[in-house]
């Protein structure tokens, strides 16, 4: 994947600066042809991507780019999470495309969370992200969050549970013992839980 410069179009997937300087352009042609190759993009080339935002100066250019692909980006994003040198970027445009409709990821999100510390952060944003109403298939598994040896995934089970809103009735009793916990976060979020589902 490294020496090749796969194509999109007429634009070089190694050269992302160029899709988006065409994408703010004022020239509508460029525009529309830089859309266009975003669209046929196929996901084999979000590696090259991801590589090219690894340099800070690029990133925010290839996680726009990533995130124009949308959803046929999210399996392989996925998949790039444990990688060591480019699951950062990975998770940073995962966390922007996810959302309505995307609830049943939050299982692989809480996982990752507990597995890969490098993009521990970017996973429970997203979990807390898709928690609503219907996140409420999951309210056992956001509960068994609340005992997580880490605080910060326990805050962010409780935050996402009070999202969840009154379907998280399941989870009162765990989040009571939350309530107790010894981090001061968890506290406050297991208590605004417990406020938002009437408990």
């Amino acid at each position: 994947a490294g020496g090749r410069r796969a194509v999109v179009g007429e634009f070089p997937v190694g050269d992302a600066h160029a899709l988006i300087v065409a994408l703010r352009t004022s020239e509508p042609a460029a525009q529309k042809a830089a859309k266009a190759a975003i669209e046929r993009a196929d996901p084999a080339m979000i590696e090259s991507l991801l590589r090219f935002g690894r340099n800070p100066r690029r990133r925010d250019s290839s996680r726009h780019i990533l995130v124009m692909m949308g959803r046929k980006a999210v399996d392989p994003l996925f998949d790039f999470l444990g990688d060591p040198e480019l699951g950062f970027q990975a998770g940073g445009a995962l966390f922007e495309i996810l959302g309505p409709g995307d609830e049943g990821r939050i299982p692989a999100l809480l996982e990752c969370a507990r597995k890969l510390p490098e993009v521990k952060n970017y996973c429970l944003q997203a979990t807390f992200k898709l928690s609503g109403r219907k996140a409420s298939p999951y309210v056992q598994m956001l509960a068994t969050g609340l005992t997580d040896a880490d605080a910060v995934v326990r805050q962010y089970c409780a935050a996402s549970l009070a999202r969840v809103g009154k379907p998280a009735a399941a989870a009162a009793a765990a989040l009571k013992k939350s309530a107790k916990d010894p981090d001061a976060g968890v506290r406050e979020e297991a208590r605004k839980a417990l406020r938002r589902i009437g408990a």
